[in-house]
């Protein structure tokens, strides 16, 4: 079956070569995604399993990687196809089960027919026409001038006699490799166009052939050639007087989803070409931007609201003298996302997603940013899969990072994979004890995992670290309702009305005809939320929560449902499919229908978690 063509509606595929060729154009697919291909239209409309999906692409990996991997592949392939998730033509996805595929497919033998030189090669030299696609989707990022996302652009000075220049001398190719030529042209090209949009005082770029004689300054030139390991590219600058090396930098470019485009090895090249070549111009303002870099830093380790504007303030400050410094636009992400801090707008959710893009654009392995959209796809767009493969490279990029393991354990705890979660935020914790986010998180996940004596230690832990804090009171009164723990519930719910009592300074005014401790609890606690000036910082799903505790099921889910039309950001929104406190919900179709607007993971994850909890001894 491999040696055979695969049709189907209007496309014809190669599994040999990956080739899919439709009416627009044709796509080398990766090994994998081609693979996937492969099984499922060779599959005669029969279900392929995730397991033998697992064992065939990555017989290595852990359960917990095929999540994200797989997810990425088929979303490649519809993407490929034009497919449409909720309408497919090519590709049905079965909740929990696997995938099949669903238009009629005939078979022929031969390949696709298409010019020699331009089919995708074993090797190296497979990896042209995936650099031309690429390029194109990079071609899309708003960088700076148009073009490229260079730090600092400013007006150059005429008449300055002082001017240094940087010449482009242009890229070798390996004589025997003829493609090595197009990757080396298309480097020429992007270098060209984005060092040609930089506007520095002193610095005039000019292509090699254009270099007036005498003019003191630099040469950058490189090399591409290939290895067993793939494309390498060299990039060199050297003085144009005495020809002495100045700097030099090295690039792979390899066939995964996470190798270096075109695009992105120009920027980075001029990123270091300008650091050596003109760091006088830009030295004044990249310190003033460090500062404030720094200040802004120092600032997000605040466990304030006040502090997080004033970081947003900073960091706003340092982008602006440097757009190109890639630390302090990823810092500006994670501030604008950062509890407790801004109201989380639209607009807000917007900034910080082209603060991410932008830090992204210019250094691809900013870990902060892969984790801001990562947080954005899971928090705000429902996206589960790009959520998935955001933050999972997150934290391959910073291994060592809590925030990063943390942001994770967010995803994996949503997605019901309690065992992992609970692992990744239990390293966090380690790796920053005193950090109050994520010893908040360490109390959610073990709730939502149904461990109710590890919720109620985290609490105690979280109370002793954040003292004062009511999300302990919150989440220990959860815990000891859903583990049946009635009588203990009532105890616990006299000691925290005793305790906000004295902490407001006053006797608590007694709710007519309520007597049990319980509801007079969540009463107050409800009062509280609703009673906040400022309702736009208050999360409508605590609200929707604290009403399903008094019994208020239609309130709560007229408060779920008005959130999720109107797009609203929660930290909560992700887990409404895994929590233990919408229990009283299972079955109800208005639920069910408000998990189906979060995407199919969410409903997903529920039917699993209800499983789980109806299992749960009482």
């Amino acid at each position: 079956m491999s040696a055979s063509r695969m049709a189907f509606g209007e496309y014809r595929f190669d599994p040999p070569t990956g080739e899919l060729a439709g009416p627009a154009r044709t796509v080398n697919l990766r090994p994998q995604a081609a693979k996937t291909l492969e099984l499922l239209a060779g599959a005669d409309g029969e279900l392929v399993s995730r397991e033998r999906l697992r064992r065939e692409l990555w017989p290595d990996k852990r359960v917990v990687l095929f999540e994200v991997s797989i997810s990425t592949v088929i979303r490649e392939l519809r993407r490929a196809l034009g497919d449409d998730h909720h309408q497919p033509r090519f590709i049905e996805t079965i909740p929990r089960r696997g995938y099949r595929f669903v238009a009629p497919v005939t078979m022929a033998s031969g390949s696709i027919g298409r010019p020699v030189a331009a089919r995708r090669r074993t090797g190296p030299m497979g990896h042209l026409a995936r650099a031309a696609g690429f390029l194109a989707l990079l071609t899309v990022v708003p960088f700076l001038g148009g073009t490229a996302s260079i730090p600092a652009s400013r007006s150059s000075e005429g008449g300055n006699s002082d001017i240094t220049s940087l010449s482009l001398g242009g890229f070798r190719a390996q004589a025997e490799v003829p493609a090595a030529a197009v990757l080396a042209r298309a480097l020429d090209e992007e270098l060209t166009t984005t060092l040609s949009a930089v506007r520095l005082p002193g610095l005039r770029v000019i292509r090699d052939d254009a270099r007036r004689a005498g003019s003191a300054g630099y040469k950058l030139d490189g090399s591409v050639r290939t290895d067993d390991e793939g494309w390498l590219i060299m990039a060199r600058v050297s003085s144009s007087g005495d020809g002495g090396l100045i700097w030099s930098k090295r690039f792979r470019w390899q066939d995964d989803p996470g190798s270096l485009g075109t695009r992105e090895i120009a920027v980075r090249i001029a990123q270091g070409v300008l650091d050596k070549v003109a760091p006088r111009t830009r030295s004044s303002s990249l310190a003033e931007a460090k500062a404030a870099y720094g200040t802004g830093r120092q600032l997000l380790a605040l466990p304030t609201a006040e502090a997080t504007h004033d970081a947003i303030e900073a960091l706003d400050r340092a982008v602006s003298l440097d757009p190109g410094y890639a630390d302090a636009q990823a810092a500006l992400a994670e501030a604008l996302l950062k509890w407790p801090g801004v109201d989380k707008t639209p607009e807000v959710i917007e900034r910080a997603r082209a603060a991410a893009e932008k830090a992204l654009a210019i250094d691809p392995t900013q870990a902060g940013a892969q984790r801001a959209l990562g947080e954005i796809a899971l928090l705000f767009d429902w996206d589960w899969e790009q959520a998935g493969a955001r933050l999972e490279r997150a934290l391959e990029l910073a291994p060592a990072n809590a925030r990063m393991r943390d942001a994770w354990a967010s995803w994996l705890s949503a997605r019901g994979h309690n065992d992992e979660a609970l692992g990744q935020i239990r390293l966090a914790q380690a790796l920053e004890p005193s950090e109050v986010a994520i010893s908040i998180d360490v109390m959610l996940f073990h709730y939502f995992a149904r461990d109710y004596q590890g919720t109620l230690g985290a609490a105690r832990r979280l109370a002793k670290l954040w003292p004062g804090n009511y999300a302990s009171d919150y989440y220990s009164m959860l815990a000891l309702l859903s583990s049946g723990d009635a009588e203990g519930a009532a105890a616990y719910a006299e000691e925290a009305l005793v305790r906000w009592d004295r902490r407001r300074g006053e006797a608590g005014q007694p709710i007519p005809g309520v007597r049990d401790p319980v509801t007079r609890f969540w009463e107050h606690w409800l009062a509280g939320l609703l009673g906040r000036k400022d309702q736009q910082s208050v999360d409508r799903v605590a609200v929707a929560l604290a009403y399903l505790q008094l019994g208020r099921n239609e309130d709560a889910l007229d408060t779920m449902q008005a959130a999720t039309e109107t797009h609203y950001f929660s930290y909560l929104m992700p887990y409404l499919g895994v929590s233990p406190a919408l229990d009283p919900l299972r079955g109800n179709p208005r639920f069910e229908f408000l998990l189906r607007n979060l995407g199919e993971a969410a409903l997903t994850d529920y039917y699993d978690s209800g499983t789980a909890a109806r299992r749960r001894p009482d």
